[in-house]
């Protein structure tokens, strides 16, 4: 490009030029030379001025009043004036001008996008309010938005604006070919000069010639496509293809934000409309009623065309039980077709072309019906498949997800109340069966009400009281005027028992003759365990006589025994069973009759165990022992069984009697009682470690206490050292008196417990005794109520529970173990019979395998575990159970596979008042002498060290017998006498007594590092007069403050 010269070079040249000029005039025309340079000067000034208003001032004045007219948005086209610097300026004054230009316009833009969005809640609406409105700011070809569907792995066309419909893919495969999936794959914006020579390119329209691709993002999530496309070749200027990219976290916001809103929306309404169809169909038990009220609201909520609702016959196929808008001879076609290969395998059908995704012969009818869209719902109830509904459109509709999850809770409404109509119907059917059978029954029937007054009698009780018409006004009257009182007691206390009553009794006919009535007697209950009434049925047994009379006495005996009773034939069939067989195997007498004892069998006993069983039967011995069975319902039980043979005359056997009682509750106790004894040993063993710990810690602390009393300050190094090992010390003390907490308690005693000291000792516990891979953690609200329970049994309970949750973490895990207050109002749903009082919640989380659904209902269960034999019994949880119970709580639990199962526990909470102690500050020091009886050497002196460093004289031994010879040469010396209660010759209570016998008023303190359970401190202190005992190790203010409270006395 050729230089352009400046102002200034000009300027000098035309200076030389014209002073040249008139240098070579005074030659030619010999002028003066004052006055050639007057007129030289004035011709210079003249031209600069001109040179300057013209040049440089009137651009610069036009180009202020561009920029004035700028700031307020009034924009003007200008050219660059002048020449030289001044038109370089107004090239860049233009520039400028054209930027705020661009700015205002791209702002404009914005703000429409703004209203366009707040004023439009669906994605629809606003997709298309945007797409105007960039169409006609940028007035490009094709503005369009492609929605991600990630569930179906592609591309939907939300909204288009510029093409005729023909030309527009409505929707786009992932991983296609395509400009819009190299933007969704890379994330970044895509822009084609000229798509006819870009091999990524698919045609839509002929027209187009370059294409612009914008991700819609969330962060790193692409949620959809803005696709901009042009009719020329490099059509999309890069400041619009910018403000685009801008632009497109805004658009992306709103749309995710209106998606959200709109699910709300939606959720709303089908809860709405799930209402509606519970309250109109809930109650009623007219079928035709039910289908009438949900087809109406079927094609009210989902605006269908035409729909039918199919039920399905017994031998499978399909009848029309209401229809809207379909012609007859169709309804006939589509009673037929079956859209499931399988009734057990029904999902909710939906076809959005019914022209491309169906077969022939359905095609046929659904676009003679005009439909172009239609869905069928699955009606199951149960997982029994009874019926389906259709739902068509004659005209194109997306069916979105909730839609169609609204469908298949509408059906399972409609499934339920379906059902209860159908229960309805057969319990009309069921009245006239009953009462038919019971007009016909061979034994005479009665019911009465309550009181006892006859409701109804069949035609044999009539024949057997010799009921003439005559006498029809039976009805009414009370059945108790006709019995004995005996009798009268017995069927009024089934009201309480829930029993029945079995008696053979003489009774009057209303002629007068003798009878002997067989009557069995049960009471009816309504749901709410109110007592309805009284059924009886009375059998003539006159005839039979006393034989019969016998028999039945016989009888009563057995099925009132509380042991199960067996009979068999030589074969091992079953003959009879009692009542009590029933309750504890769970079958009824009609399932076992015929059937081998085998079906009780649990695979526990082996082949031999059972040979040896029947080698003694048979040979006519008696077999006695214990085994583990399994009831109906898969329950296993142990229980003790007797076998015995019967013979005939001859001598035969001919039946074999096996009595059983189930000792299940006496193995849960055996177990129970084991572990309380392995808990009592290993309390004795750790109670004796802790005892010799607390000296050694006694110790420490007490040397340490006198270490920093001789220890000057300026040795602040040497004192962090002993800090260090105090606190440490002090730890261990914490552990060992935790430890001492727990094995202290006496069973089988009510005591009001801490809740956050037996959180801290399980704890404790747990924590030395897990693995380090699982973590421990607790968490106990800060004003926790107390609770009332058994302290031993709680813990086992507890301990169990925890160690069930270490078991379910094999690879490591977090255990959580925690407590907090509860109301009553807070459990009443989980447990309905809970008293109205607050509790306190125990809970024990773990982060382990899960308990899987099949066998929640059985835990609780005793001996069901699913671990080998060696590594459980089955009864840990069961024995929690029946620990939880007895203290009127309540147990429950929650459980995720692969996530986890949290125990709750909740015990009645009680409150307790605490007690004040008083301790006397110790201001000024009383001289006083004391005796020391310790054995531990180490700690005899230490402390011996400490107290005289304090004041006081000390005599000091290590046995009970020299103590007792010291006190009686220094007894009106000694003030206070300090024995440990662990002493090798004779302990330290008998020391005390001892020196009681020689002095009554005697002061006397006693120390241990164990809790002493009998007699306890506290009985020593009310009974006999100790003055104090002091727990190892020592805490030395206490012991200042006892010695000062006893001997300032």
């Amino acid at each position: 490009m050729k230089r352009r010269l400046s102002l200034r070079v000009k300027f000098v040249l035309a200076l030389v030029f014209i002073i040249s000029l008139l240098i070579l005039s005074q030659q030619i025309f010999n002028l003066e030379a004052e006055r050639l340079f007057i007129f030289l000067t004035l011709f210079i000034v003249i031209l600069f001025v001109y040179i300057f208003i013209w040049r440089v001032l009137i651009p610069l004045e036009r180009y202020r009043i561009s920029i004035d007219r700028s700031l307020r948005g009034q924009y003007v086209d200008l050219k660059p004036l002048g020449t030289g610097e001044v038109a370089e300026l107004g090239q860049k004054i233009i520039e400028l001008i054209d930027k705020l230009k661009r700015k205002d316009f791209e702002n404009f833009v914005i703000s429409q996008i703004d209203n366009a969005l707040l004023s439009n809640v669906r994605i629809d609406d606003s997709a298309e309010e945007i797409l105007k409105i960039l169409k006609d700011s940028l007035g490009y070809y094709r503005f369009s938005i492609y929605l991600v569907d990630k569930e179906e792995q592609k591309f939907r066309l939300l909204k288009s604006i510029g093409f005729e419909e023909k030309y527009l893919i409505p929707e786009l495969n992932f991983g296609a070919k395509g400009l819009i999936n190299y933007a969704y794959q890379f994330r970044t914006s895509v822009y084609s000069p000229d798509v006819l020579k870009d091999e990524r390119y698919i045609q839509e329209h002929p027209s187009i010639r370059s294409e612009f691709d914008v991700p819609l993002k969330i962060g790193d999530e692409v949620i959809g496509i803005l696709n901009v496309e042009s009719d020329r070749v490099d059509g999309i200027k890069m400041e619009d293809r910018e403000f685009l990219a801008r632009i497109s976290v805004q658009i992306s916001s709103a749309f995710r934000n209106a998606e959200l809103y709109n699910q709300a929306i939606r959720r709303l309404r089908q809860l709405n409309i799930l209402n509606r169809v519970s309250r109109a169909i809930g109650f009623n038990l007219h079928i035709d009623e039910i289908l009438s009220v949900v087809s109406n609201l079927i094609v009210e909520n989902f605006r269908a065309d035409k729909m039918a609702i199919f039920l399905i016959n017994d031998d499978g196929s399909f009848r029309c039980v209401i229809s809207r808008g379909l012609e007859e001879r169709n309804i006939r076609f589509l009673m037929n077709y079956t859209p499931w290969y399988r009734f057990e395998k029904t999902f909710p059908i939906v076809v959005e072309s019914a022209e491309r995704n169906v077969s022939a012969d359905i095609k046929e009818v659904l676009l003679s019906e005009g439909i172009k869209t239609f869905a069928i719902f699955p009606i199951v109830h149960r997982e029994k498949f009874i019926g389906r509904v259709d739902v068509y459109f004659c005209r194109d509709v997306k069916i979105e997800k909730d839609e169609v999850e609204l469908g298949v809770n509408i059906c399972a409404e409609m499934a339920s109340a379906i059902e209860n109509a159908r229960l309805f119907d057969l319990l009309k059917s069921s009245e006239k069966f009953i009462r038919t059978v019971l007009d016909n029954a061979p034994v005479g029937i009665l019911h009465t009400d309550a009181e006892g007054k006859i409701l109804y009698f069949n035609p044999e009780i009539k024949r057997i009281l010799d009921i003439q018409d005559a006498d029809l006004g039976l009805v009414g009257l009370n059945i108790f005027n006709f019995l004995s009182p005996e009798v009268i007691d017995k069927v009024k206390n089934l009201k309480f028992s829930g029993g029945r009553i079995r008696e053979i009794l003489p009774f009057k006919s209303f002629r007068g003759r003798e009878l002997i009535l067989a009557i069995d007697v049960e009471p009816v209950f309504s749901s709410d365990g109110r007592l309805n009434g009284y059924i009886a049925i009375a059998k003539d047994m006159t005839q039979e006589g006393q034989l019969q009379y016998e028999r039945f006495k016989l009888s009563k005996v057995i099925e009132n025994l509380t042991e199960a009773v067996m009979i068999t034939d030589t074969q091992g069939r079953i003959e009879y069973v009692n009542p009590a067989f029933e309750k504890m195997t769970g079958y009824k007498v009609y399932e076992v009759l015929g059937q081998n004892p085998r079906i009780l069998k649990s695979g526990k006993q082996d082949r031999s165990f059972y040979e040896k069983m029947w080698n003694t039967i048979l040979s006519g011995g008696i077999w006695e022992g214990e085994l583990i069975n399994k009831r109906k319902n898969g329950d296993l039980y142990y229980e003790w069984m007797v076998i015995f043979p019967l013979f005939d005359s001859k001598g035969n056997i001919t039946n074999f009697v096996a009595i059983k009682r189930d000792i299940s509750e006496a193995k849960i106790l055996e177990a129970q009682m084991l572990q309380f004894q392995k808990l009592e040993s290993i309390g004795s063993i750790a109670g004796g470690i802790a005892h010799d710990f607390n000296n050694v810690i006694a110790s420490i602390q007490t040397g340490l206490k006198i270490l920093r009393r001789k220890i000057p300050t300026q040795e602040q190094e040497v004192l962090r050292v002993i800090e260090i090992i105090r606190k440490s010390a002090e730890r261990g003390a914490d552990i060992t008196r935790r430890l001492l907490n727990f094995i202290r308690r006496e069973g089988g005693k009510l005591t009001t417990v801490d809740v956050k000291d037996l959180i801290a000792e399980i704890k404790m516990l747990v924590t030395h005794s897990f693995p380090e891979n699982i973590k421990v953690e607790t968490y106990v609200d800060e004003a926790i109520k107390f609770i009332n329970v058994d302290y031993g049994q709680m813990v086992q309970a507890l301990m169990n529970l925890c160690i069930n949750a270490r078991d379910a973490m094999p690879e490591g895990g977090t255990l959580r173990i925690g407590a907090r207050n509860v109301s009553h109002k807070e459990i009443k749903h989980k447990f309905p019979d809970a008293k109205i009082q607050d509790y306190v919640e125990i809970s024990i989380a773990d982060t382990g395998i899960g308990i899987p659904e099949e066998i929640r209902s059985k835990i609780f269960e005793p001996f069901f575990t699913t671990k080998p034999s060696d590594k459980g019994t089955g009864l840990g949880l069961s024995i929690v159970y029946k620990i939880v119970t007895s203290h009127g709580g309540y147990i429950t639990f929650e459980s995720k596979l692969g996530e986890g199962t949290c125990f709750y526990i909740f015990i009645p909470a009680v409150e307790r008042k605490v007690e004040e102690k008083l301790e006397v500050e110790v201001e000024k020091l009383t001289h006083a002498t004391l005796l020391i009886v310790e054995d531990e050497e180490s700690l005899r002196y230490l402390l011996k060290e400490y107290l005289l460093s304090r004041g006081y004289t000390v005599i000091d031994t290590d046995d009970g017998y020299k103590a007792i010879e010291l006190y009686k040469m220094n007894i009106d010396k000694i003030d206070l006498v300090i024995i440990d209660i662990g002493l090798p010759t004779i302990d330290g209570i008998t020391t005390f007594r001892k020196i009681r016998q020689i002095n009554p008023s005697a002061c006397v303190v006693l120390t241990s590092g164990y809790y002493l359970t009998e007699p306890s401190p506290a009985t020593l202190m009310a009974e006999e007069g100790l003055n104090g005992f002091i727990e190892k190790p020592y805490d030395f203010e206490r012991i200042e403050t006892i010695i000062e409270r006893f001997v300032s006395r």
